[in-house]
């Protein structure tokens, strides 16, 4: 597979997703209403239910940081979060559970409210939400048996605020088309990727041209073509979670795309 690719399995299961997941009803009633200015209605659309008040958050951390969360709110997209949730995959559709997901931060004290949502405990379980309005403990489990999994997505707006939707499309590549795509959104043939390295500012071409060394087993390079220099060192295995300590093993199991992920630890 190329760089960022997914296996058949998990592209089907993400293709479900998409259709019956998130339908079009539900993308259509809870934009009906969050236009209408009504986000609780529209977070009850897309099956999110809202686990705090405003006017108890105003009184626990002040008026400004409760006007802050509701402007924030009035531009929540309900079903774009869950469109863009982790997922169990293996053949599933379903929501990963004990996920806390991280929309906004409201200061930066350790008491200081955060905006987050926070999917079931059990796989087979409802696939409703909750959205929260807290100070977040990290070292707090869900359960005694299980904790939380965090993702942060309060510097990726564009999963959930209508006013940065459009910033997705600059995180996958340049303006003018998509790496292994021409600039009409029809695919490349392999005779297109590139056979040479390309030019320093040509982002599209050099993600094709790391995806090429990746494919021939040449990942130093292909990482140094997106200015990361790749340690092979074998690296400690903490249990039973990592099924090797080659590294070469891990990246060739797990490919990734590392024009993207060097463009995102800067940005980061």
């Amino acid at each position: 597979m190329p760089p960022g690719a997914l296996p058949d399995e998990d592209a089907a299961a993400w293709q479900r997703v998409r259709r019956y997941a998130v339908p079009r009803w539900m993308i259509e009633q809870a934009g009906a209403h969050r236009l209408a200015g009504d986000w609780r209605a529209a977070c009850a659309a897309a099956g999110v239910e809202v686990v705090f008040g405003l006017s108890a958050l105003a009184r626990a951390h002040g008026t400004d940081v409760a006007a802050a969360v509701e402007t924030d709110l009035l531009h929540l997209v309900p079903d774009l979060v869950r469109w863009h949730l982790p997922r169990v995959l293996g053949g599933r559709s379903v929501l990963a559970p004990n996920r806390r997901v991280l929309l906004a931060r409201y200061g930066t004290g350790p008491d200081a409210p955060a905006l987050y949502v926070t999917t079931r405990a059990m796989v087979d379980g409802p696939q409703r939400l909750k959205l929260h309005c807290a100070p977040v403990d990290p070292a707090k489990h869900r359960h005694t048996y299980a904790g939380w999994a965090i993702e942060d997505w309060t510097a990726a707006r564009w999963f959930w605020d209508s006013r940065h939707t459009a910033e997705l499309r600059s995180c996958a590549g340049p303006a003018d088309r998509l790496p292994f795509f021409r600039a009409d959104g029809t695919p490349l043939d392999a005779a297109e990727l590139p056979s040479a390295e390309p030019a320093a500012d040509d982002r599209a071409a050099r993600a094709e041209w790391a995806a090429v060394l990746y494919q021939r087993g040449e990942l130093v390079e292909a990482f140094a073509t997106a200015g990361i220099t790749l340690d092979l060192s074998p690296f400690e295995r903490h249990g039973q979670h990592w099924p090797t300590h080659d590294v070469r093993e891990a990246l060739e199991t797990v490919p990734l795309d590392p024009v993207r992920l060097a463009g995102e630890c800067r940005r980061l």
